[in-house]
């Protein structure tokens, strides 16, 4: 069985099983003194996982462009820094999720989540896996933050054809980093933080 059969071949209760027992290493953007000051921020991100014609997907947003931001305009997952009210980081990821893209927390089955990534922005983001269990649903973006919402399928994203790294400099220093770089899909470039989300869970569930 090829890894990319191997992938759709997977139940939820068994993508949860092997979240349950996935040991990541939290990741840390090197030399982040470089670019920020203090502890970092909490924030988590919400994978929305569907099933699709026998086959697993993920939901990813671009985000609307917004002047000064440089973040915006970019591929991610729904999410963002956690507020005072959110109890967990799986609130913290289900809000944004409901913000952001329209999709309720009854809908979402969380099956686990992931290492968590400490970002060249200075946030200790946390990524939530959810199952959007009852889809196809409707979905509202949310157009000050949301320009499109879209899916990828897991058998294209685990084909090792799709991915490169790329060590890239660190402003500032003689370091170099790796960033893992999707080649692009339906006119959409996944790459940096997102992209190395994807690569951690396609790791866990293999």
């Amino acid at each position: 069985m090829t890894v990319q059969n191997h992938l759709d071949s997977l139940s939820a209760t068994e993508i949860k099983s092997k979240l349950d027992q996935h040991q990541g290493v939290p990741y840390l953007f090197p030399n982040p003194e470089l670019y920020v000051k203090g502890p970092a921020r909490d924030a988590a991100v919400l994978i929305p996982l569907i099933r699709s014609e026998n086959n697993w997907e993920l939901l990813f947003i671009r985000r609307t462009k917004v002047d000064g931001d440089p973040h915006s305009g970019q591929v991610a997952f729904p999410g963002g820094r956690r507020d005072e009210d959110d109890r967990s980081v799986q609130e913290n990821a289900t809000r944004e999720a409901r913000e952001e893209i329209g999709v309720q927390a009854d809908e979402i089955e969380i099956l686990g989540k992931l290492e968590h990534m400490v970002t060249i922005s200075n946030y200790k983001l946390t990524p939530i896996v959810g199952w959007l269990k009852n889809w196809p649903i409707s979905l509202i973006a949310q157009e000050t933050e949301v320009a499109r919402i879209f899916q990828i399928s897991l058998t294209w994203l685990a084909n090792a054809d799709n991915l490169r790294i790329e060590n890239r400099e660190i402003r500032g220093s003689d370091l170099k980093t790796p960033i893992y770089y999707f080649e692009e899909f339906d006119g959409e470039k996944l790459w940096g933080v997102t992209a190395h989300i994807v690569v951690n869970f396609l790791r866990a569930l293999s």
